[in-house]
């Protein structure tokens, strides 16, 4: 079986409903782009400049970027994307 997937849209729903103004976010919009056992990850550095990573199914991350964004104005616009596939796995930077 062959599973299209059209990573650049899925992206822009997801920045769509990142950059809505704060009580407007519609997560409910992105659902169908993932499946129900997907996971997001999120890295970056902290405070003391140490990584970190952060593995989300997709109602946790929700939940952290509502904790996060709840109440702010945001907002984030694409400047380039890759998409790497390998098999059934896909990562997109």
């Amino acid at each position: 079986m062959t599973v299209t997937v059209d990573f650049r849209n899925m992206t822009r729903a997801l920045y769509r409903v990142v950059s809505a103004p704060p009580g407007e976010r519609d997560w409910d919009a992105i659902r169908h782009h993932y499946h129900p056992q997907a996971r997001l990850v999120r890295t970056g550095v902290n405070p003391d400049g140490s990584p970190f990573v952060s593995v989300f199914t997709l109602d946790a991350y929700i939940e952290n970027v509502r904790q996060v964004l709840d109440g702010v104005r945001f907002s984030e616009v694409e400047i380039a994307q890759e998409s790497v596939v390998f098999g059934n796995v896909a990562r997109l930077t």
